[in-house]
């Protein structure tokens, strides 16, 4: 196995000096640096990862903390970042803490073997964010618009795919809109917030606020229960705070024997891989998840510079129109003879 004294000795130069010239080191003058880099190219020299990061402190390791598994999404940015990790060379750890508090987490995030956290996890709450921003360790948060010496933001634009949602039901002639929301988060907070203006200024009607829980099958139940409470209820538009409650919206409509979107218009949000499959195909707002995977991935990578400033990156929405929704039905006319 070629060593770097291998390189040092070929090249006719000091262990430092390759070391120096391999690192791209502005001590090392350009003919030298040339020279040890053809000579470890020659010799076939792969650097020791794991010595250089013990040389540095550094471990190599990113890591991602969510607060569960469950949904579609979580699994195409964890890939996502997986795989921009891969490209830069570094490992990603997946801390799972469905039933940590608070200060447990922050102690968890803290005691991680990692260079950098990228946190998408409502658990952490206010009081232990300091703890962590205080350290030198550099943070990148998804669900948190917070930004410093060492620690950015990757948001999408919420409001800006609920508002494309409720101006394409308006445009339809829809008025009365029935809205099924997730878990209590950042992101759910925001479209909430957004569905409330969007409704005010466009003159809807809400019709009913059903909690689906971002689940297919808390949607389904929701819907259910709510026609159970309400035999007459016939909701003529739906939006749902995800794909995945978007689904179970479908699955309960068809369960009542209600045609989408024949009957009653879906839309959903995330624009995830089932949704081009649906049946009818789905109407959602794009979520960039790739996009935020693998810009989480480079900010914190960036951070790894302490001369480099956190700051807040918002990835656009937009509406992707499928075949799950139409104008309303109007009531059928009654003649008199």
């Amino acid at each position: 196995m070629v060593t770097i004294k291998d390189v040092a000795r070929m090249a006719g130069v000091s262990v430092s000096t390759v070391s120096n010239a391999l690192n791209d080191s502005p001590k090392v003058v350009l003919e030298t640096k040339a020279k040890v880099l053809e000579m470890a190219r020659q010799l076939g020299y792969v650097p020791n990862l794991n010595a250089r990061r013990l040389k540095n402190r550094k471990t190599g390791n990113l890591g991602l903390f969510l607060p569960n598994f469950g949904g579609t999404y979580y699994v195409h940015l964890t890939q996502a970042m997986y795989l921009a990790c891969k490209d830069l060379g570094y490992s990603l750890l997946l801390h799972i803490s469905d039933s940590l508090s608070s200060e447990a987490l922050a102690s968890v995030i803290l005691s991680s073997n990692i260079d950098g956290a990228v946190v998408l996890n409502e658990h952490l709450e206010a009081p232990e964010v300091p703890l962590i921003l205080n350290r030198e360790m550099p943070v990148v948060f998804l669900d948190k618009d917070l930004r410093g010496s060492n620690h950015s933001c990757v948001l999408i634009d919420n409001a800006q795919g609920i508002r494309a949602c409720l101006d394409y039901f308006h445009s339809l002639g829809h008025r009365r809109i029935t809205l099924v929301r997730g878990f209590p988060n950042f992101d759910e907070a925001q479209r909430f917030d957004a569905f409330e203006a969007g409704v005010a200024t466009l003159g809807l009607e809400v019709d009913k606020v059903l909690w689906g829980w971002f689940s297919v099958e808390t949607a389904c139940q929701e819907i259910l229960r709510a026609r159970d409470a309400d035999p007459d209820w016939v909701p003529t538009a739906i939006l749902c705070a995800n794909d995945d409650m978007a689904k179970g919206a479908i699955d309960a409509l068809g369960r009542l024997g209600l045609r989408v979107p024949e009957d009653t218009s879906v839309v959903g949000f995330d624009d995830l891989d089932f949704a081009t499959g649906a049946r009818p195909p789905l109407t959602t707002v794009h979520n960039p998840v790739q996009e935020v995977g693998r810009t989480a991935i480079t900010e914190l990578v960036r951070l790894q510079d302490p001369d480099e400033e956190g700051r807040m990156v918002v990835l656009p929405t937009r509406l992707v129109l499928r075949d799950s929704c139409r104008p309303p039905q109007l009531p059928q006319s009654t003649s008199f003879e």
